[in-house]
């Protein structure tokens, strides 16, 4: 995308966005049981800072009644409500592989023969998609499967209850109704579906349906949920907000990353304000000091958690007022602690063809045979390489023990997209003795071609040898 792109693209969304304040009574009921509630601000990689304060707490036994979250703050307090300690939402930060997440990208030994071949006269994979309403235009600069599958992988691995109610701690997700521009309140479904939904950042990321509304990341109308916290009944409130400071050093922005967590940081500074100004006398700010952490430097996982943790600790004073009684707190943390499991147990998968999607394609692809306890990093391999078969949008999956076994059930809905595709290729041959040739190629692609997933192809080449080339493919 250039850069121009960028800048009109964000800046008609802060216009649409930033200036409005979400009304309080778009919010769930309210509780009267929620003496503490914590809320967790979005801001991409610098959402680490949450794990080091929620060390912190525990700590200080100082227990929760309800997390709020928006965007990274819902991942981190989502992972914490169903069950996962501070050190192993750590260890996951580090662990993951985050450019992988951010490319959608598969191994070509992952490949199917026929997307290999894709490959060979046309080496980048950049393609024009048609629908039955034209030329179609991503609603993200990411695709986000593998965002898709990191996160309902971590929900298989825990076995959430659907009702955040019934979490280890109850839980919120805080996203943003893109057709009414108002806040969308998470209470209970997939937590992994809650997640992601809260961290779909507007053009980065496609926005979610959900009961049929455009949802998308939250920090577009409550990036610190303060007033939806109050909303919700909080009487007391510890506010966490790591959120990117605009910076007003006059530094050049030359990347598109550098571009974006600028416009990020336009984005959520004026309903974070409002939010900020309505915390009351008892209830505390912790804003850790990040410095030049940006919103996407997750390989600066350890660091962001260390001064979270530090910024916490400077704050003991104020936080020993919320310190719970030991039984309190020994009830608290027996609850609380539900590690998740290294391994997904499947005895049995269904596959939902949504789409266009056969078996005959699914058996190629899908290469574990159940029963099994299944690796998270074969799950991953084996929902690519139905992805990467480019028959079905954005998969799916959740795991539902039905009559005492275990059920993978995997969603493969049609392709947004469309089933037509066009590339463009450049090719130069020169063996350096006066022998050299060239080619221009245009491709078009229908897939599927029909319901049994056949495919037809066609290439026009001029140069050296020019050529006209179509054959159908009929798996």
């Amino acid at each position: 995308m250039r850069r121009g792109s960028v800048y009109l693209f964000l800046t008609l969304l802060i216009t649409g966005l930033n200036f409005w304040t979400p009304p309080l009574s778009a919010q769930s009921a309210t509780n009267e049981d929620l003496e503490l509630v914590l809320v967790l601000s979005g801001g991409g990689a610098r959402g680490a800072a949450h794990i080091g304060v929620l060390r912190v707490l525990e700590e200080m036994q100082i227990v929760p009644d309800l997390i709020v979250g928006t965007s990274m703050g819902s991942v981190v307090g989502g992972l914490y409500c169903a069950g996962w300690s501070p050190d192993e939402i750590e260890e996951l930060l580090i662990s993951i592989d985050w450019n992988r997440i951010f490319t959608d990208q598969a191994p070509r030994s992952d490949l199917s023969y026929r997307r290999k071949q894709d490959d060979r006269p046309f080496l980048i994979d950049a393609r024009l998609h048609f629908n039955e309403e034209g030329f179609y235009i991503p609603p993200g600069v990411l695709g986000g499967q593998s965002l898709e599958i990191l996160l309902q992988t971590l929900e298989a691995r825990s076995m959430p209850e659907s009702d955040f109610d019934q979490l280890p701690v109850p839980f919120r997700a805080v996203a943003t109704d893109m057709e009414k521009g108002e806040p969308v309140v998470l209470d209970s479904g997939s937590l992994a579906l809650a997640m992601r939904t809260s961290m779909s950042i507007p053009g980065l990321f496609p926005p979610v349906i959900n009961d049929g509304r455009t949802l998308v990341d939250g920090g577009s109308v409550a990036n610190l949920p303060v007033g939806i916290a109050i909303s919700l009944g909080a009487k007391r409130i510890i506010a966490v907000d790591i959120s990117s400071p605009l910076n007003s050093s006059g530094k050049k922005l030359e990347n598109f990353w550098e571009v974006f967590n600028r416009m990020n940081s336009l984005l959520t500074v004026n309903n974070r304000t409002v939010d900020v100004s309505r915390l009351r006398q008892d209830d505390l700010l912790i804003r850790p000091d990040l410095g030049d952490i940006g919103f996407m430097d997750f390989d600066r996982a350890t660091e962001t958690v260390a001064i979270g943790e530090e910024t916490a600790r400077a704050a003991a004073d104020q936080l020993k007022t919320f310190v719970a009684s030991e039984p309190d707190w020994q009830t608290y943390i027996a609850s609380q602690r539900r590690s998740p499991s290294d391994t997904i147990r499947v005895d049995r998968v269904r596959l939902d063809h949504v789409g266009p999607f056969k078996n005959s394609s699914a058996k190629y692809a899908w290469q574990l045979k159940p029963p099994l306890d299944l690796e998270p990093e074969d799950l991953r391999r084996n929902i690519m390489r139905l992805f990467h078969l480019r028959h079905s949008g954005i998969i799916s999956f959740h795991v539902d023990e039905v009559d005492g076994l275990y059920e993978l059930a995997i969603e493969t809905p049609p392709p947004p997209y469309g089933k037509h595709s066009f590339q463009i290729g450049l090719g130069f041959f020169d063996d350096f003795d006066g022998n050299s040739e060239y080619s221009i190629s245009a491709r078009h692609q229908m897939l599927p071609a029909n319901r049994m997933n056949g495919e037809w192809m066609t290439i026009f080449e001029i140069g050296s040898s020019p050529r006209l080339y179509s054959e159908f493919y009929q798996p």
